[in-house]
């Protein structure tokens, strides 16, 4: 499924082909498990994971948040959370949390936007007259 997985040991083949001194520290690479048709949505998940002023806040509102009720946020702060503090540097994560949440809200028509199937019309400020 992913080139990357790990294969035995503490160190990954992937950390081996190119050199564990090369990867940034306290850094993690994971695949999402792709739960069918979350392909698009893992995608985002990785790029808002890798926009470290955006990780940051996730998970600073994980430590400070008293939440009694499961939201989007707080699912995608327990998996940021999740990925910031494996062991491993690379592997695979299952979001099944996050995109149960997702899919619950996309029926209360909230996540419009990674599961439209009809094709978004330009922003109307970004087309030329």
């Amino acid at each position: 499924m992913f080139d990357f997985v790990l294969k035995g040991g503490n160190t990954s083949q992937l950390e081996k082909d190119i050199g564990q001194d090369l990867f940034p520290a306290n850094e993690h690479f994971f695949g999402l498990v792709n739960f069918g048709n979350t392909c698009y949505s893992n995608s985002v998940l990785q790029a808002l994971y890798f926009c470290r002023p955006f990780r940051e806040k996730v998970l600073e509102y994980k430590a400070k948040s008293k939440r009694s009720k499961e939201t989007l946020l707080t699912c995608l702060a327990d998996l940021f959370y999740s990925i910031a503090t494996q062991k491993k540097k690379v592997g695979t994560i299952a979001p099944k949390k996050f995109i149960a949440r997702l899919r619950k809200e996309k029926g209360e028509g909230i996540s419009v936007v990674l599961f439209t199937t009809q094709p978004m019309s330009p922003c109307p400020s970004l087309v030329s007259s």
